[in-house]
């Protein structure tokens, strides 16, 4: 309803648009008409994230994977199917979540019902809790099912963590060549764990590749684009 009576409106009115990817810019032409100034901006990463401390890789992988997700808690970001890969996989895992959301309680029943005491929810967290995860886990998961521009992919391109994501908008454009991309399946997502170990000794050169690409997500860099924007709306 809101889409339909007052999205469009509003998209009309706009002196111009701003999207994080070319896909939902398209949308925006193709499902609303909107023919006026557009450009695909990115959103921006502190420096901070570019400056965490992370040990270097060991030599052998780890026994036991320390995996992170950050991130709402809904059906977009399918983790009810990363827990079920949890069922499937023979490698020892260790889930630490960190969020909050509407699907908290189907996720809460599906970590009883599948008996998944290596999963811990932790709740929304503030900034220096989420880098102190950053500082200590083996790998980012992001199974989402779509996305924009997830600003905790960014984040752990920027801090150097290895990336086990998705095969869809928004997250395999980023990560391509930088991270391990895998079906949003149970059982695509098992493969990405069993995919950490077999590409181990390729790690480091996806984190190079990935904190390259961060590098231009910087805010003072994302910054100027937004500056020349607002510069020409303003002028206009």
């Amino acid at each position: 309803m809101y889409k339909r009576l007052i999205l469009k409106r509003v998209l009309h009115s706009a002196q111009s648009i701003v999207t994080l990817n070319k896909q939902t810019l398209q949308t925006v032409r193709e499902a609303y008409g909107y023919t006026g100034p557009a450009r695909v901006l990115h959103n921006g990463i502190d420096d901070a994230y570019y400056a965490i401390d992370r040990p270097p890789l060991k030599p052998n992988p780890p026994q036991t994977l320390r995996l992170l997700f950050v991130g709402r808690l809904s059906k977009q970001k399918n983790l009810l199917t990363l827990l079920k890969a949890l069922t499937i996989t023979n490698r020892k895992v260790q889930l630490d979540v960190l969020g909050d959301g509407e699907e908290r309680g189907p996720i809460e029943a599906a970590i009883a019902a599948y008996r998944l005491t290596n999963v811990t929810l932790h709740g929304r967290k503030d900034r220096a809790q989420v880098m102190e995860f950053y500082k200590t886990c083996d790998a980012l998961v992001m199974p989402s099912l779509y996305e924009a521009q997830p600003l905790a992919l960014l984040e752990a391109m920027a801090a150097g963590i290895p990336i086990i994501g998705t095969n869809v908008i928004g997250v395999e454009d980023h990560i391509r060549g930088a991270g391990i991309i895998v079906d949003p399946t149970p059982e695509g997502l098992a493969e990405g764990i069993e995919q950490y170990y077999a590409r181990y000794t390729l790690l480091q050169i996806m984190i190079d590749w990935g904190h390259t690409i961060a590098d231009r997500f910087r805010w003072r860099n994302t910054l100027k684009e937004y500056e020349e924007l607002y510069e020409t709306v303003v002028g206009n």
